[in-house]
């Protein structure tokens, strides 16, 4: 080698066993088979979830239309039944609100047997004395005035069907009046919720509501949909009667409770269903929301409990648990409970004819029920994510 030349550098071949290769292999993939195996278990999840969602969703829209042909057949019970059963899955869904509430109203008329005053009686002579017809829509419009709603309907209805070409147009406009009137009345000052909600579908038939009748109609329908979840879903009662205490905390139906109340109530039930079930942060925020309303010393105890387990998950529970637990659902009802009423049609106002609109009723008989099935005439049968159907409050 000559001087100053440069040493070169000594290459040695590295040879490794099969072994060695075979771990060089597994550390450089394993990591992507574990990132894989990540985002496959997500990307999964996901997928099973979304397919759980659209099942629901499909069963969801195939209880609601068997529910609107029963409700359209007569079998209201059935049909409050399915109702119910969508509400549980989903608080604000706008059809069931309103059906339901028209169900309940309608097993409330069977049961008490009351007739539709706006059907003629049939007359076996059809000798119409047009003095009579006079007279009585002469004592209506005295009725009308002083605002004795009841006697007006009667004497009005009695007209109409002494002499039906009588004051056609008079009559009707009276009538709507009167129903509308005597429909607000009965909600708000008799707690006749049922009987408020038929007369004010009655109403219907000759115009659509004003503005104020609408809201007080949403508070009554509120108020029934919340007592039919009484004490079997005390979550869904809680998220109604919440909704409803917001504008009508003191509205009541024949059970003397108010809204407020049943509210109150509902959330002491719910946070000792979930303090029972171990679902301590779950129960303390139904607790929290219940001492906002009225301070109790056993609350207060329960609840104190229920946040001390909740921050010490180790010596009581997993906060986690309660994570599908909430305060109330985060559906809202399609009634606007907020919106202020408008002015009261008065005696000169003439509506419009309208098409026919259906009734609604009280609280149902019904006992609790498995889930509907997709068949009319087949018992309901369970389905993965119901409970049983809820019966009215008292």
């Amino acid at each position: 080698m000559k001087p100053n030349q440069p040493i070169p550098l000594l290459r040695r071949q590295v040879r490794l066993s099969p072994l060695a290769w075979g771990l060089l292999a597994l550390a450089i993939l394993l990591p992507a088979l574990l990132a894989g195996g990540w985002f496959g278990a997500r990307w999964s999840g996901r997928l099973l979830a979304g397919q759980a969602e659209a099942e629901l969703a499909v069963q969801i829209e195939t209880q609601y239309a068997l529910g609107l042909e029963e409700l359209e057949n007569g079998d209201f019970d059935r049909a409050a039944q399915r109702f119910q059963w969508i509400l549980v899955q989903e608080p604000g869904h706008e059809g069931a609100i309103e059906h339901l509430a028209q169900a309940l109203v309608q097993i409330h008329v069977g049961q008490e047997g009351i007739p539709d005053p706006l059907e003629p009686t049939p007359s076996e002579t059809e000798v119409y004395d047009p003095a009579e017809a006079a007279g009585l829509l002469a004592d209506a419009e005295t009725a009308v005035a002083a605002g004795n709603w009841g006697l007006a309907i009667d004497a009005l209805v009695a007209a109409r069907q002494a002499d039906p070409a009588h004051e056609t147009a008079r009559i009707d406009r009276l009538l709507f009046l009167a129903l509308r009137q005597r429909g607000v009345q009965l909600i708000l000052s008799e707690s006749d919720l049922e009987g408020g909600l038929y007369h004010l579908s009655l109403t219907e038939r000759f115009a659509p509501l004003d503005s104020e009748a609408e809201t007080v109609r949403g508070w009554a329908r509120l108020y029934l949909i919340g007592a039919s979840f009484w004490d079997i879903f005390p979550d869904r009662a809680a998220f109604y009667f919440g909704q409803l205490v917001l504008a009508a905390p003191y509205l009541t139906d024949r059970s003397g409770i108010p809204a407020l109340e049943r509210y109150f109530q509902a959330l002491v039930q719910y946070g000792d269903q979930l303090f029972e079930a171990g679902e301590w942060c779950a129960a303390s925020e139904q607790y929290t929301l219940a001492l906002g309303q009225r301070v109790l010393a056993d609350l207060e105890s329960r609840a104190a409990e229920a946040l001390q387990n909740c921050e010490d998950p180790d010596g009581a529970g997993d906060p986690e648990t309660t994570a599908t637990s909430t305060a109330t659902p985060t559906a809202t009802p399609t009634v606007d409970l907020t919106g202020s009423p408008g002015p009261s049609p008065s005696a000169s106002e003439s509506p419009s004819p309208a098409p026919e609109t259906e009734t609604v009723t009280p609280e149902p008989t019904t006992e609790a029920t498995p889930t509907p099935t997709g068949e009319a005439t087949i018992e309901p049968t369970a389905a993965p994510t119901e409970e049983p159907t809820p019966t009215p409050g008292g």
